[in-house]
Order: C-alpha cells, then structure tokens, then sequence
C-alpha cells in the first residue's frame, strides 16, 4: 500500500503572514443525500462526528466533517485511515446511494499564522473574513475557473472564454462559477494575465468589496 505524502512537504515561509505545510491528511469526498439517519448514525461511529450544517465543520475522536455543499462532504482523519473508513461506511450504507472516494493525495494543507493572515488569504480568496469565525469553512472556486481557462488554453492558447462559455462547454459545473454568495464571477484578461473577480458581498462589481484573483 502506498504512503500518502504531501506535494509540498516541509514547505515553509514567513513574510506578512506565516504559511507552513501541514502534514499529510487522510480525506474522503463523500456524496449523497445527508438528511440520510443512517449515514448520519454511520459518520458517528466512524469519526464521533455530527454531520455539519452549511459551511460549517464538526469534529470528533476519530476525525471531522467539512460541509462542502448540500450534497457533499470531506472526511478528515488520520492519513491511515481512508482506506478501512470507506470500507466500513461502505458496508454501513450497502443499500443507500453514497458515493465514497479517497482524495488524500488531491489537496495539500498548510496553517496560516499570524496578525496579517486574514488580509493574506482576502487577497486571492472571494471570502467575506470579516464574519469568519471558529469551526466555519468557505470553499472557494477562483483556483477551479483559472484551471478551466488553462484546460481551453491547452487546444486553443489565445482563447479567452468568458464564465458562461467555460459552462456552456462543460468546463465548469453550475456551482463552480459562482462565489460564496451565488454571484457568478467575472474573467478579465489582459495579455498574458488572467483575473477572476467576485463581486464580494454586496454583490456589485466595480467597488472595494471586489475580490481578485490574479494569476
């Protein structure tokens, strides 16, 4: 069987905030109807947690569960662990419609420290940190609408597909070219430069509540 490794393992630097790679992760994607009693009663016993309301994260003994959308869940447990977990919640929910998939070596995770770090991550994440609090999770989408540019890219390099193109042509799903707040984002391009804009809370473009992520 092979170890789960980081992509960056021992990453570390410090400027205005603190970043260090985190370790490896055992995670699971889990899909499926989560008002499900059984699954519910499965996850319990599995990790000794609830299942978490929107956007939120529950923990317990064995591990937590990170709300992802009203369909799915990521598992989080020790980097051991996936493989006998989906085989146990595999056996739990036999006759229920649930999707299982070991994701350990698709993220890495880091820590981000220090005074600044929420200024940090405002800067290339469409998240409103400003009523982010403890035991709360935004899972944002910038990274996936630049990915779905590069994949065009890759047949057609001076393509420039807006956000309803990249949908339209399968690049991107409903859900992922929409912000935090239901807001499609916006793709700007100038040369070489790609940038994915959220219309941030008030959902306006063209003020300071705007969230860029520029690559």
């Amino acid at each position: 069987m092979s170890e789960t490794i980081s992509a960056l393992p021992g990453f570390h630097y410090s400027g205005l905030a603190t970043v260090a790679e985190a370790g490896p992760r055992g995670m699971i994607t889990l899909r499926g109807d989560l008002s499900l009693p059984k699954l519910a009663t499965a996850l319990q016993q599995e990790t000794g947690a609830a299942i978490p309301g929107q956007r939120r994260v529950t923990r317990g003994a064995g591990g937590a569960l990170a709300w992802m959308s009203p369909d799915e869940l990521l598992i989080l447990t020790d980097p051991a662990r996936p493989p006998a977990m989906i085989t146990a919640l595999e056996a739990a929910l036999a006759d229920a419609f649930v999707t299982l998939a070991d994701v350990s070596d698709a993220r890495a995770v880091f820590t981000i420290t220090g005074p600044q770090s929420c200024d940090v991550l405002a800067k290339i994440c469409p998240v409103d940190f400003a009523g982010f609090h403890p035991g709360e999770i935004r899972r944002t989408r910038a990274a996936q609408v630049m990915s779905a540019v590069a994949e065009v890219r890759i047949m057609t390099p001076r393509a420039q597909p807006s956000i309803d193109e990249l949908v339209g042509q399968g690049y991107l799903a409903e859900r992922q070219a929409e912000d935090p707040w239901g807001n499609r984002f916006q793709i700007q391009y100038s040369g070489s430069e790609i940038t994915v804009t959220s219309a941030g809370r008030d959902g306006s473009f063209g003020n300071e509540d705007d969230i860029r992520v520029t690559d």
